[in-house]
């Protein structure tokens, strides 16, 4: 909701419809405002953002082995702490929460894995993480390199989202590309958390060393705060009482643009895929 800042009088216009500060405050009320959150939104852990001392002087660019960010250049205060004790719990409401592809785009996809969220009498800053406690999505663009390891000597084939629900299958395409390779959970393959071991038992098919593969994944997806600020502000005029203008000032629900952590971290990664 975004009302224009212009009025004239004692008058508000609001998208080209004049009304009135009486008017107003029947639309924007808090105990309205408090329901439709509540009865749509989703809870959501967040935690709070700092930027990431991995992050090099020279280049301005994170570590894309650091352990702490991943390469995205937010640390967030308490992700790590089993009790989560440090981060803040709040319900909001968010958009659809789908990667678009444009697969007919010149020079190739273009993706994104945003949503944008609506919540209350909270303001996140940029780079904040946000956690749904209960939304599942299918990961299902997510690609790895078969016995990749970074320069400190890990492996990279580690899934990018943190809480994971299942691993359905990891796919790859025969050599004249007729077909698609289905590796089996528990027979080519196991988990240790999120990162992937192949096996090496008799019966075990696994890609060759340096081959791209496809992973296809039930995750809790985190997500980063790309940008976020008052959903709407109203001009009051200065002959209305305190308490309308204290009501009409305050910002009390902030719009949050937010993209899916493992869209991010692809941005950093990249190289280790191509």
């Amino acid at each position: 909701m975004v009302l224009s800042k212009r009025h004239s009088g004692r008058q508000n216009k609001t998208h080209g419809i004049k009304t009135n500060a009486a008017d107003l405050r029947s639309h924007i009320s808090l105990k309205n405002i408090k329901n439709f959150i509540r009865a749509h939104g989703v809870k959501v852990k967040i935690f709070k953002a700092i930027t990431c001392p991995c992050l090099k002087e020279s280049s301005d660019q994170a570590s894309i082995v650091c352990g702490v960010c991943r390469g995205s250049g937010f640390a967030h205060i308490g992700l790590t702490d089993n009790n989560n004790t440090n981060c803040v719990t709040k319900r909001i409401v968010m958009g659809g929460r789908t990667v678009h592809n444009n697969l007919f785009r010149k020079g190739g996809k273009l993706k994104s894995g945003g949503t944008n969220a609506v919540i209350f009498d909270y303001l996140p800053s940029v780079g904040d993480l946000f956690r749904p406690s209960t939304d599942i999505e299918i990961i299902n663009d997510e690609f790895h390199k078969r016995g990749h390891v970074y320069e400190n000597g890990k492996s990279s084939e580690v899934l990018y989202n943190r809480t994971i629900i299942g691993v359905e299958g990891i796919y790859t395409i025969n050599e004249d590309k007729s077909q698609i390779i289905n590796y089996r959970p528990g027979i080519d393959f196991t988990m240790d958390d999120r990162k992937i071991i192949w096996s090496s038992q008799p019966e075990a098919i696994n890609p060759s060393l340096g081959q791209r593969y496809a992973v296809r994944y039930q995750a809790i997806p985190d997500y980063i705060v790309m940008d976020a600020g008052p959903s709407f502000h109203i001009e009051h005029d200065q002959d209305e009482p305190e308490a309308v203008r204290e009501l009409l000032d305050k910002p009390i629900v902030y719009d949050v643009t937010l993209t899916r952590v493992d869209q991010v971290l692809k941005g950093r990664h990249n190289e280790k895929t191509v």
